[in-house]
């Protein structure tokens, strides 16, 4: 892997790491003044730990800027809110938002930027999409993070009404979940819908296959493109034409760590995604974890950019047990289910792994042949899985909102690993 203007990497790294080392409590004394005098940005930032949501969010207080530290700042962390909406508050006489998320550990989650800060991350998407083809915010249509937009569609809905009024709405983009996605695509391919000005799909937050992209290029007719990120800093890395995730390397700086916090280097080594904020002072982040596995890429892209390139491998939902990532697993499974058994009529399906050799498999809205259903999940999920001896147990709970296709319960852990 070989780093893309160096020197300028090493001037923003040394600018940030100077600003925290000062405003930040938490990273007062744990930088070098040495490799900071040098500009060495790049070194310096090896001498800082490595944190994690749940880190920050025990110290909170220890990473908000000195500028806005008062007693006011406290109900910024109150998270009884709703997440489909986003808050302003006057804080030390300046406009702060924060910004309230789950992600995909379920762990609620506030994060502060100033409006400066938001738009410097919000330019730097749009460029990227513009490149694509010449879109405008009212082309998008935002299944998620849809906070100023007056519009909401229920995807669970069995009438054709959403999805039609959705067909003649002249949204050339859609922003949306890959979870949102496979319950939208069992609606279409029941019905055969044309979207005829819709021209991409952006996926956004978690991993969808080289497979599952072309799945659904096909049929919805547009492009399909995975922009990976988290509330945290917005964009980590998005799609370029040739399918290969590019490192956003204009507002944030991506390592891969092992296990024990070493940098890796070498290209198609696995490790732990952090990421460095070049932009967010209000709330720094600095060698955060987000929880995902990657690795590089190495070579030129024939796309032309010279950006980092990275493999995301969906880490947090590999079942236990195995070296199988259940997301992906299960995600298979329900393409068969849909397109090889002809079930559809069911509006979502989660499964939970409550014991090594046991699954909860839950489906909402179902109106299924329940018999038939269960049969076809349960061959079609031993094609994938090819273990013997588990035992499938169906729910068929309404009321359930899972968060992905698949999280472990396991009775002997108190955490879920998405």
């Amino acid at each position: 892997m070989v780093l893309n203007n160096e020197n300028e990497i090493n001037l923003k790294l040394t600018q940030i790491l100077s600003y925290v080392n000062n405003e930040i409590d938490f990273y007062k004394g744990k930088i070098s003044q040495t490799l900071l005098a040098e500009k060495k940005g790049c070194e310096a930032l090896l001498d800082v730990p490595v944190v994690d949501k749940a880190f920050i969010k025990a110290h909170h207080m220890s990473f908000i800027s000195n500028d806005i530290k008062c007693n006011d700042i406290e109900q910024v962390f109150n998270i009884n809110k709703n997440f489909k909406q986003e808050y302003s508050f006057l804080i030390q006489g300046k406009k702060i938002y924060a910004e309230y998320t789950s992600g995909t550990t379920g762990t609620p989650f506030a994060v502060i930027k100033t409006p400066k800060e938001r738009l410097i991350l919000g330019n730097y998407l749009w460029k990227i999409r513009r490149k694509i083809y010449p879109f405008f915010p009212n082309d998008f249509f935002y299944f998620t993070h849809n906070f100023s937009q007056n519009h909401s569609y229920d995807l669970s809905m069995k009438s054709l009404n959403g999805i039609n009024t959705l067909n003649l709405e002249k949204y050339k983009a859609w922003h949306i979940l890959p979870f949102q996605l496979s319950v939208l695509s069992s609606h279409v391919r029941e019905d055969t819908i044309a979207f005829k000005n819709l021209k991409m799909i952006e996926c956004n937050g978690a991993y969808i296959s080289e497979e599952e992209k072309a799945e659904y290029a096909n049929l919805f007719k547009c492009l399909v493109r995975n922009n990976y990120g988290c509330r945290e800093c917005w964009n980590i890395a998005y799609d370029c034409e040739e399918g290969y995730l590019h490192v956003n390397d204009k507002t944030l700086w991506l390592e891969i760590i092992d296990d024990n916090g070493k940098r890796i280097t070498e290209d198609e080594k696995i490790g732990n995604i952090v990421i460095t904020s070049l932009v967010l002072k209000t709330m720094p982040i600095i060698r955060y974890q987000t929880g995902d596995y990657g690795s590089y890429i190495g070579g030129d892209c024939k796309c032309g950019l010279k950006s980092k390139r990275i493999r995301l491998l969906p880490g947090r939902n590999i079942i236990k047990g195995t070296t199988l990532y259940g997301n992906i697993v299960f995600r298979s499974v329900l393409m068969d289910l849909m397109l090889e058994c002809d079930m559809k009529r069911f509006d979502t399906i989660s499964v939970e792994q409550t014991e090594l050799n046991m699954f909860v498999v839950n489906v909402k809205g179902n109106m299924e042949n329940r018999v038939e259903l269960e049969k076809h999940f349960t061959s079609c999920a031993q094609k994938h899985l090819r273990i013997n001896n588990i035992k499938y147990i169906f729910t068929y709970d309404d009321s359930k909102n899972a968060k992905s296709i698949f999280t472990v319960k396991l009775k002997d852990e108190n955490n879920s690993n998405f």
